[in-house]
């Protein structure tokens, strides 16, 4: 998606109204000016920045209209990304890495003389080749769109799928394929077979190729020198050594032949993000059962060393728990005040994220991860396996926090059972997941932002004041957006009863007068959130908008992730003779409940887990509002809890299998 800076001249729809930012007063002030009546308003920073977190102004969009005379954003530019076919989205996609080619060389001039290398370099990158590389004339039109769009992929979509027979390949082009195949399966083993080897194999693919075609069509098998020709052009020399050799033999041979990453120079140019477990052990709110440990994400700028986003539950890490680290990294921190007013500094740290670290766990390699990266302007950059130093700082960041915050809680399990000694955290276990949030939130803003970084010189807060002031910060249109990027995408079809999915119908009088206009049984598209089942975002073909609709048991649902329905379907059905009803499920739900409360603390590990995982309900959220019954957040018996200094422990991290098999004592 597009992103913006409060700069002169841009357009904000705040409540449904209007406004052109006209002038930034000297008292930091903005003033505004609707353009229908040429009413003057006038809002500070911190209040704006509170009505765009709360979904109540949003940046109005202004770019580069299409050939009809339209904006791109009203045909295509609020459908989400992720919702689009795959052949429509390749296409953006190739379109994108020739414009982010032509803006990261900085040329002076977009001209052939310049756009020409630029566009032979990206078509033979060997983790994207492109046979046929475009014009340098089309290349220009790409990156006029690109940028003009504020660096949205969805301005370089092209509605024709299709476009002529793409699918002949000449007859040397198949010799060549042919070659590189053999050497891919061949000549690129362990077992290292010689080159005439190979050469035999591909004699044999070339007998059947030529058995389909007629004798003057017939196919010449090349020799080992242009099979070694063909190698060296389509293998780098560390592929050929590690598919023949082995990894820790080309690691050996070619170490150090990578140079050292370009430093980042903005804020959130560069984000690293990791799960771990924390070396506590936690307690529910309500009922004080053992839940466990709980799971923390995290997410640190790597210019300025800010932890700029979290969040902690006992959900295992997801696309989920991932997404839900990014919006608070993303979101300005509105909350903090008033859900801690204890808390004496500000979290200053927001913005969109031009590149996000990531390892290759299972739940970031997904499809839904990706497209929302792509959605949002983001880079998502994976780092190698049994690489962990190539995202460093947020892995210290991590042993940071167990050793000079978790490690000083009643509760701790430590780092490993011999520095536990007698310790038995299981009976010590006195914090509660809400103390645990507000005690990390103080930790982060009071006392490691705070604290003198050897690294940068300097303190995270200072520093990023420092490099905010020269730089703008640019945000998403709106929350909302940022919430349907990393939504589930679904396709079903619009019953006169609405659209129905994981066993609930959602409906409302909008979807009503939706069917009118696109006909009975017709199909739409929708986000769905696992982590909350009581509503969905039906997006509308004609507007393209997005509908918020509600499930129609809506006091079920609320609240109520994918597992915890999942959990109740089957308890019923076990117990209910069958009937899953909102009754039936709405029973089991309070009966999972109270069992939960009964035996947690008294099973192993592993089953502990699962039950936390169900008690914690959304799992990976962070706070946006005042509870009701917490008005006095972070109150002296947390302040004991927590000793703010900072200490070190020469521990190694605790290990996520160390305390599954771990009993409480009779």
């Amino acid at each position: 998606m597009a992103v913006y800076a409060l700069n002169r001249g841009v357009t904000l729809l705040i409540r449904g109204v209007r406004y052109a930012l006209v002038n930034k007063l000297e008292d930091g002030r903005l003033q505004f000016r609707q353009p229908e009546t040429s009413e003057l308003a006038t809002l500070s920073r911190e209040e704006l920045l509170s009505l765009y977190a709360a979904n109540e102004a949003e940046f109005e969009y202004q770019g580069l209209p299409t050939e009809s005379g339209a904006h791109w954003y009203d045909e295509l530019g609020k459908v989400a990304f992720a919702a689009l076919p795959d052949e429509v989205k390749s296409v953006a996609e190739r379109r994108e890495r020739y414009a982010k080619a032509v803006l990261k060389a900085g040329v002076k001039y977009r001209t052939k003389q310049f756009l020409d290398p630029i566009i032979s370099a990206c078509a033979h990158d060997e983790s994207h080749p492109d046979p046929k590389p475009p014009v340098w004339l089309s290349v220009y039109r790409w990156v006029n769109k690109y940028v003009k769009s504020g660096y949205d992929i969805r301005s370089l979509l092209d509605q024709n799928a299709s476009k002529g027979d793409t699918t002949t390949i000449r007859i040397n082009g198949r010799i060549r394929e042919l070659a590189i195949q053999v050497l891919d399966e061949i000549y690129l083993t362990l077992v290292r077979p010689d080159m005439e080897d190979t050469k035999s194999g591909l004699q044999h693919l070339l007998d059947l190729e030529n058995k389909q075609r007629s004798p003057s069509q017939q196919l010449a098998c090349p020799s080992t020198k242009y099979l070694r020709k063909v190698l060296h052009q389509e293998f780098d020399e560390y592929t050929i050594t590690e598919r023949r050799y082995g990894k820790l033999a080309a690691e050996r041979d070619f170490r150090g032949v990578i140079g050292r990453k370009e430093r980042p120079t903005r804020i959130m140019q560069r984000v690293e993000l990791d799960h771990t477990i924390l070396d506590v052990i936690a307690v529910d709110d309500n009922t004080f059962v053992l839940l466990g440990r709980p799971v923390i994400c995290i997410a640190i700028d790597t210019l300025t060393r800010c932890i700029v986003g979290f969040s902690l539950g006992f959900q295992h890490p997801s696309a989920s728990t991932l997404a839900a680290c990014v919006r608070h990294a993303i979101l300005p921190k509105s909350y903090l005040k008033s859900l801690y007013p204890n808390i004496k500094n500000t979290w200053d740290s927001m913005g969109n994220i031009e590149t996000l670290v990531l390892d290759r766990a299972l739940e970031n390699l997904g499809r839904r991860v990706a497209s929302a990266g792509r959605q949002n302007g983001m880079d998502i950059e994976y780092n190698k396996r049994r690489s962990g130093w190539g995202k460093g700082i947020v892995e210290r960041v991590i042993r940071t926090i167990n050793d000079d915050l978790i490690h000083l809680m009643p509760g701790t399990t430590f780092s490993n059972i011999f520095a536990r000694g007698d310790y038995q955290p299981l009976k010590h276990a006195i914090i509660t997941k809400s103390a645990l949030l507000a005690i990390i939130h103080k930790w982060i803003v009071d006392v490691y932002h705070q604290t003198w970084h050897r690294s940068i010189h300097d303190t995270p807060a200072h520093k990023w004041k420092m490099e905010a002031a020269g730089c703008p910060v640019y945000l998403p249109r709106s929350a909302h957006d940022l919430e349907i990027a990393f939504g589930m995408p679904e396709r079903k079809k619009l019953w006169h009863y609405g659209i129905e999915i994981n066993g609930f119908r959602y409906n409302n009088d909008l979807m009503v007068e939706l069917r009118k206009n696109i006909g009975n049984e017709q199909c739409v598209d929708f986000m769905w959130y696992e982590e909350d089942l009581g509503y969905i975002d039906v997006l509308d073909p004609t507007t393209k908008q997005y509908i918020r609709v509600h499930c129609l048991d809506y006091d079920y649902t609320n609240g109520l992730t994918l597992y915890q329905h999942e959990c109740n379907r089957s308890y019923a059905k076990a117990n209910y003779e069958g009937r899953l009803d909102v009754s039936a499920l709405a029973a089991a739900k309070a009966e999972i409940r109270e069992y939960i409360a009964e035996s947690i603390s008294r099973k192993r590990g592993t089953t502990r887990k699962r039950q936390a995982r169900y008690a914690d309900g959304r799992g990976f959220e962070y706070p946006q509002e005042v509870p009701e019954s917490r008005s006095d957040t972070l109150n002296p018996e947390v302040e004991e809890i927590m000793p703010l200094k900072r200490s070190r422990h020469p521990h190694p991290a605790a290990t996520e299998k160390e305390f599954e098999d771990y009993e409480v004592e009779a």
